[in-house]
């Protein structure tokens, strides 16, 4: 390493403002005739983390906290309402159809398959 250049530490996960809101209305129509307004749940409100490379994080929380759903927003099963996720210095939302292998993503619905079910996944996959 030169002596006039940093070394450059980035953080294998990097979590900024994350927030997920669900909308929990009841249907339109039911809303219209009962004059009620949406009803809206934030699951998750603010959160910021970072985990370095070789390090571990542990998520704790009474029950119904969102540990569940900042997961499901980490790994990309939810899109987040606010705030992004990076994965190695790259959004996991970036341009999500572009051919590019992204992280926790399976290229197709039969990996999927095939990680789930193991050695024995061509037996159950359909022909």
């Amino acid at each position: 390493m030169n002596s006039g250049t940093t070394p450059r530490h980035t953080a294998l996960v990097q979590v900024r403002d994350l927030a997920k809101t669900f909308d929990v209305s009841a249907p339109w129509l039911n809303r219209v005739v009962e004059r009620k307004p949406r009803q809206f749940v934030h699951a998750v409100d603010g959160v910021t983390f970072s985990i370095e490379r070789g390090t571990t994080l542990a998520l704790v929380g009474e029950s119904g906290c969102g540990k569940s759903t900042v997961a499901r927003l980490l790994v990309g099963l939810l899109q987040p309402t606010r705030g992004d996720v990076q994965f190695d210095g790259q959004p996991t939302d970036a341009a999500r159809d572009d051919g590019v292998d992204h992280p926790f993503r399976c290229a197709d619905r039969h990996e999927a398959v095939d990680h789930q079910a193991g050695p024995f996944a061509d037996q159950f996959r359909r022909r």
